[in-house]
């Protein structure tokens, strides 16, 4: 760079005097600046970031023969690109991760935008370079902008409000999704199939059944880092046994299934009944006392039990005693 001049000299035989006359060129510097940033610094595998790249002519004079250049890291896959530049530009995309824009010329005191986007394919921390040349200034121009991909984890559990039942009980389940991670998780899909042994009632989510078998999903849109949802299902049991409930849960930045599973055993309700009276001979019009002692040698709790007894027509109804607390008998006379 400098101020250059160039001399040129005449003279000819007839004339010795040399004539004289110059002309000056000014060779200033070529300035091409760059700026480089992402939207997200910090994001879950599988997920879209978006670079923007800023090149810009702060010289006098134009710029020829423009070109950037920028190459994705491992971590980051091509998904589109974008430019305001104004007339024809060649874009070449190599491999989905070399982008190359030959602008040609750039007038002074003008900036081009470029855009990026891709898609996080591995946790670490990736950094991406773009450089610019141009055809007065061999030196490249750099820039860079980083992401760091961090792992997404979701923990998963679930639990019963009772671990052993009755045949026909209500059993409520309960689940919490946890969003541990330092980023938001999008696109959760969270499925619970019923087993055979309980059978849907009632839940915040979807229910379908297909070919007989009973489930409930729910889907979620977003779920904010550190924050979590709760989820629930109603079932009534029908069958004895041991049933396991699993839901499994799975998100767009972790498609490794995240299961919990919550425990019902079913049990079988022993009601006896034994029933005797006080005398087994008697005169017309004499009491007789009947007693009916009903014993639940089950595990669990019986619920909605009826007793019913039926007097013969040599039997009238006098009272009534138990040591079952506010219990009243409904008395029924059968037409005769």
């Amino acid at each position: 760079t400098g101020n250059w001049t160039n001399n040129a000299t005449v003279n000819c035989s007839e004339n010795r005097t040399i004539v004289k006359a110059n002309a000056t060129v000014e060779v200033v510097p070529v300035n091409i600046t760059v700026n480089k940033t992402v939207d997200l610094t910090v994001v879950g595998n599988n997920t879209v970031v978006t670079f923007t790249i800023i090149v810009n002519n702060t010289s006098i004079v134009n710029a020829a023969d423009v070109e950037i250049i920028d190459e994705l890291p491992n971590g980051l896959t091509h998904i589109s690109d974008d430019n305001n530049v104004t007339g024809r530009i060649d874009v070449v995309i190599k491999n989905n991760k070399i982008i190359t824009w030959t602008v040609g010329n750039l007038a002074n005191g003008t900036a081009i935008k470029f855009t990026i986007t891709a898609r996080s394919n591995a946790v670490g921390n990736w950094t991406n370079y773009v450089n610019v040349t141009c055809h007065e200034n061999n030196t490249v121009v750099s820039d860079n902008a980083a992401v760091e991909v961090v792992p997404v984890i979701l923990n998963v559990t679930k639990s019963a409000n009772v671990t052993v039942v009755g045949n026909n009980t209500l059993v409520n389940f309960t689940i919490t999704v946890n969003n541990t991670s330092p980023v938001n998780v999008t696109d959760i899909v969270i499925k619970d199939v019923l087993p055979s042994g309980l059978t849907y009632v009632n839940s915040n989510g979807t229910y379908t059944k297909s070919n007989g078998i009973e489930s409930v999903n729910w889907n979620i849109a977003n779920l904010a880092n550190k924050t979590q949802v709760m989820l629930w299902i109603t079932a009534r049991s029908n069958a004895a046994g041991n049933w396991t409930n699993v839901v499994n849960v799975t998100c767009s930045e972790n498609k490794t299934i995240v299961k919990s599973n919550a425990s019902v055993e079913v049990v079988p309700v022993n009601v006896t009944i034994n029933k005797t009276a006080n005398v087994t001979v008697v005169g017309n019009n004499t009491l007789v006392n009947f007693t009916i002692v009903v014993n639940n040698t089950a595990v669990v709790n019986a619920t909605g039990v009826v007793i019913i007894d039926y007097l013969p027509a040599g039997l009238t109804y006098v009272n009534f005693e138990s040591d079952v607390k506010d219990l009243k008998p409904t008395i029924v006379k059968l037409a005769d």
